[in-house]
Protein backbone atom coordinates (compact mmCIF):
# COMPACT_ATOMS: atom_id res chain seq x y z
CA UNK A 1 0.00 0.00 0.00
CA UNK A 2 2.37 3.10 0.95
CA UNK A 3 5.25 3.37 -1.86
CA UNK A 4 8.25 4.90 -1.78
CA UNK A 5 7.40 8.53 -3.02
CA UNK A 6 10.27 8.21 -6.50
CA UNK A 7 8.08 5.04 -6.90
CA UNK A 8 4.82 7.01 -6.69
CA UNK A 9 6.96 9.37 -9.22
CA UNK A 10 7.13 7.00 -11.78
CA UNK A 11 4.02 5.67 -11.74
CA UNK A 12 2.68 9.13 -12.97
CA UNK A 13 5.52 9.53 -15.81
CA UNK A 14 3.33 8.10 -18.33
CA UNK A 15 0.60 10.07 -17.43
CA UNK A 16 1.87 13.55 -17.29
CA UNK A 17 1.68 13.63 -21.01
CA UNK A 18 -1.59 12.89 -21.22
CA UNK A 19 -3.52 15.51 -19.00
CA UNK A 20 -2.94 18.57 -17.73
CA UNK A 21 -4.11 17.64 -14.25
CA UNK A 22 -2.21 14.53 -14.21
CA UNK A 23 1.23 16.42 -14.90
CA UNK A 24 0.47 18.65 -12.21
CA UNK A 25 0.19 15.79 -9.76
CA UNK A 26 3.01 14.57 -10.96
CA UNK A 27 4.58 17.65 -9.76
CA UNK A 28 3.32 17.66 -7.02
CA UNK A 29 4.70 14.19 -6.32
CA UNK A 30 8.10 15.29 -7.73
CA UNK A 31 7.85 18.66 -5.03
CA UNK A 32 7.00 15.89 -1.71
CA UNK A 33 9.59 13.36 -3.13
CA UNK A 34 12.94 15.53 -4.09
CA UNK A 35 12.32 17.78 -0.56
CA UNK A 36 11.62 17.10 3.50
CA UNK A 37 8.38 16.10 2.89
CA UNK A 38 9.22 12.74 1.60
CA UNK A 39 10.07 11.75 4.82
CA UNK A 40 7.06 13.17 6.63
CA UNK A 41 4.61 12.13 4.56
CA UNK A 42 3.06 8.70 3.15
CA UNK A 43 1.84 8.28 -0.14
CA UNK A 44 0.18 5.77 -2.47
CA UNK A 45 -1.98 5.53 -5.76
CA UNK A 46 -5.73 4.17 -6.45
CA UNK A 47 -5.52 3.99 -10.72
CA UNK A 48 -4.53 7.77 -11.11
CA UNK A 49 -5.40 9.23 -7.81
CA UNK A 50 -2.88 10.07 -5.09
CA UNK A 51 -3.64 9.82 -1.59
CA UNK A 52 -1.63 11.32 1.31
CA UNK A 53 -1.42 10.03 5.31
CA UNK A 54 0.72 11.98 8.06
CA UNK A 55 1.75 8.45 9.61
CA UNK A 56 2.52 4.32 7.67
CA UNK A 57 -0.41 2.80 7.91
CA UNK A 58 -1.13 -0.92 6.42
CA UNK A 59 -3.96 -2.17 4.11
CA UNK A 60 -6.82 -2.32 4.19
CA UNK A 61 -7.01 1.00 5.74
CA UNK A 62 -9.81 3.61 6.87
CA UNK A 63 -8.68 6.00 8.03
CA UNK A 64 -8.77 9.92 6.86
CA UNK A 65 -6.53 10.78 4.25
CA UNK A 66 -6.12 13.24 1.85
CA UNK A 67 -7.17 12.03 -2.04
CA UNK A 68 -5.44 14.22 -5.11
CA UNK A 69 -7.50 13.78 -7.96
CA UNK A 70 -7.35 15.01 -11.93
CA UNK A 71 -10.67 16.20 -12.68
CA UNK A 72 -11.97 15.86 -16.41
CA UNK A 73 -11.67 20.02 -16.81
CA UNK A 74 -7.91 19.49 -16.17
CA UNK A 75 -7.93 21.04 -12.83
CA UNK A 76 -6.72 18.96 -9.37
CA UNK A 77 -8.92 18.23 -6.71
CA UNK A 78 -7.84 18.10 -3.03
CA UNK A 79 -10.01 15.94 -0.82
CA UNK A 80 -9.88 15.29 3.08
CA UNK A 81 -11.62 12.06 3.60
CA UNK A 82 -12.07 12.08 7.44
CA UNK A 83 -15.63 11.18 7.35
CA UNK A 84 -17.83 8.73 4.74
CA UNK A 85 -20.45 11.54 4.15
CA UNK A 86 -18.82 13.06 0.88
CA UNK A 87 -20.80 16.48 1.69
CA UNK A 88 -19.12 16.66 4.76
CA UNK A 89 -15.33 16.64 3.45
CA UNK A 90 -13.60 19.31 2.90
CA UNK A 91 -12.29 19.84 -1.01
CA UNK A 92 -10.95 22.44 -3.23
CA UNK A 93 -10.69 22.28 -6.93
CA UNK A 94 -7.43 23.89 -8.28
CA UNK A 95 -5.44 24.78 -11.62
CA UNK A 96 -2.45 22.41 -11.40
CA UNK A 97 0.00 24.77 -11.31
CA UNK A 98 -1.37 25.55 -7.69
CA UNK A 99 -1.34 22.10 -6.64
CA UNK A 100 1.97 22.46 -4.54
CA UNK A 101 0.64 26.10 -3.02
CA UNK A 102 -2.43 23.97 -2.17
CA UNK A 103 -0.65 21.16 -0.10
CA UNK A 104 1.37 23.16 1.67
CA UNK A 105 -1.85 25.06 2.89
CA UNK A 106 -3.68 22.30 4.05
CA UNK A 107 -0.65 20.77 5.72
CA UNK A 108 -0.22 24.37 7.49
CA UNK A 109 -3.76 24.39 8.45
CA UNK A 110 -3.70 21.03 9.74
CA UNK A 111 0.13 21.18 11.32
CA UNK A 112 0.56 17.60 9.68
CA UNK A 113 4.34 18.43 9.07
CA UNK A 114 4.31 21.91 11.38
CA UNK A 115 8.34 20.84 12.51
CA UNK A 116 9.30 20.32 8.71
CA UNK A 117 7.78 23.16 7.21
CA UNK A 118 7.95 25.72 10.08
CA UNK A 119 9.98 27.93 8.71
CA UNK A 120 8.31 28.01 5.42
CA UNK A 121 6.89 31.65 5.96
CA UNK A 122 4.42 30.59 2.74
CA UNK A 123 2.22 28.44 5.31
CA UNK A 124 1.42 31.00 7.85
CA UNK A 125 -2.03 32.69 7.84
CA UNK A 126 -2.98 30.64 4.33
CA UNK A 127 -6.59 28.97 4.46
CA UNK A 128 -6.54 25.56 2.79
Amino acid sequence: MIRKWNDILSHYEPFAEKSEALAGIRDLVAYIAKGPLSNALYGWTSVVDLCIVQTEVSYPYSGPLLRISPMGNGNVEFRYEDTQQKARQWHREVAPSEAVARLNNFLGQLGWVSGVLASNHSLQGRRP
